[in-house]
């Protein structure tokens, strides 16, 4: 009888964009800083990366508009001994996990926000990048308030106080956060901005907040 084979070509990079935002993610290699593939991924979305290579050392960029990474988060690295990967199945849909890492995005004004990266590893040697945020709180009452998480002397990025704003948009929000040559720890300065009362983002694995009363 004749046989039938199923031949599946996964792409070496799958990125999925679980936030509530729109947001900008960059490839960089992690050597050359070089950007390799860049694009804006509106939420929800997930999209298969085709002209990035899996013999070189990557790095992962997130600009969500107000806030954005300083150091990239390095996620893929070659084997440079070129050993064949060794699997129970040989199967190239078979998953697993290689970390759930945390990467840090400042505001303007140096406020923090934690994203969670999850990290899977195909059988094939692809990767699958999630990208999320364990809490992300919508206010749409008629009141202002301040999220911070219990412990935590700082409020999470994007939140406006008397003092401060980073609700405003990052300088050049819309470029790659490798233009004009810059390194990447170099995008992270400190300027005034604008307010903005309707998103509160929060990034924290507990489930106690501080909420002050609206004055």
């Amino acid at each position: 009888p004749p046989s039938s084979f199923l031949i599946v070509t996964p792409p070496p990079i799958l990125l999925e964009n679980l936030l509530p935002i729109d947001a900008l993610f960059e490839i960089v290699h992690a050597t050359h800083k070089r950007v390799l593939w860049s694009s804006r991924l509106s939420s929800g979305s997930a999209v298969p990366i085709h002209t990035v290579t899996l013999d070189q050392p990557l790095m992962l960029l997130i600009n969500a508009n107000y806030c954005r990474t300083s150091d990239g988060l390095l996620f893929h690295q070659p084997d440079l001994n070129d050993h064949p990967k060794k699997s129970k199945s040989n199967g190239v849909n078979d998953v697993q996990e290689l970390e759930t890492a945390t990467v840090i995005l400042s505001d303007t004004v140096g406020q923090r926000l934690r994203l969670k990266v999850e990290n899977l590893e195909g059988g094939g040697g692809q990767r699958h990048l999630i990208v999320y945020c364990p809490f992300w709180i919508v206010n749409t009452s008629q009141y202002s308030f301040r999220i911070r998480e219990e412990g935590c002397i700082h409020l999470p990025a994007g939140t406006v106080t008397a003092q401060k704003d980073g609700s405003r948009e990052m300088p050049n929000g819309k470029k790659s956060l490798m233009d004009s040559g810059r390194r990447i720890d170099e995008h992270a300065p400190n300027m005034p901005s604008m307010n903005s009362k309707v998103t509160q983002s929060l990034s924290s694995s507990t489930e106690v907040y501080d909420v002050p009363k609206a004055s």
